[in-house]
């Protein structure tokens, strides 16, 4: 239970940094333009600062989704060995009477 919140909880972080990046660039093109219609285009330093903000969202992002695809890989090696250790042991213990009548 603890491995499927921390999951949900990484995948959320790593959406809303994506939703946040969308947001931020629709503040940058209103202010951009805002600025532009008053005649004092965004200096330099700003425009940086805006990309910056943008670029860490965007980053932010990436690093949800790879750590969310690396949980989840981690847990189907687990529930897939655990599938397999289960079905051998099955097997191993079956009575040989299982065998005579399914070969």
């Amino acid at each position: 239970m603890f491995k499927c919140v921390i999951l949900l909880l990484v995948q959320a972080a790593g959406r809303t940094s994506e939703a946040l990046g969308a947001f931020w660039l629709s503040h940058w093109a209103a202010t951009t333009g805002k600025a532009f219609m008053q005649g004092t285009p965004l200096t330099k330093d700003r425009t940086n600062f805006y990309v910056n903000i943008y670029a860490l969202y965007g980053m932010l992002g990436v690093v949800g989704l790879t750590v969310r695809a690396i949980l989840m890989a981690w847990h189907r090696l687990f529930a897939s060995k655990t599938l397999y250790d289960n079905l051998t042991h099955s097997i191993l213990r079956a009575p040989v009477a299982f065998f005579d009548g399914t070969l």
